[in-house]
């Protein structure tokens, strides 16, 4: 029983955990947009840590990475806009 024990806190000890690394993900939203509220709530719901950059209307084409309409979400390197794709991507 000793054998047992002692095996069991030397693997325990000498095991190493792999850290998983989560990307940086940005939400690019308009205040006023119902379609950024949707993507912003299934960040929410699915708890992802994530940071938001409020898009000014009047300079939406220079704000944005992609495209020309919010919301468009950043995770990493990997850019996508649109709602529903946004959503999906999330799963």
């Amino acid at each position: 029983m000793k054998n047992i024990l002692s095996i069991i806190r030397f693997i325990g000890n000498n095991m190493s955990v792999n850290k998983i690394t989560i990307p940086n993900i940005t939400l690019y939203h308009g205040t006023m947009s119902p379609y950024g509220a949707k993507v912003l709530t299934a960040l929410q719901y699915k708890k992802l840590p994530f940071s938001i950059y409020y898009i000014n209307p009047l300079r939406v084409k220079k704000d944005l990475p992609i495209g020309k309409t919010v919301p468009v979400l950043r995770v990493g390197s990997e850019v996508k806009n649109d709602s529903t794709p946004i959503c999906i991507w999330l799963d």
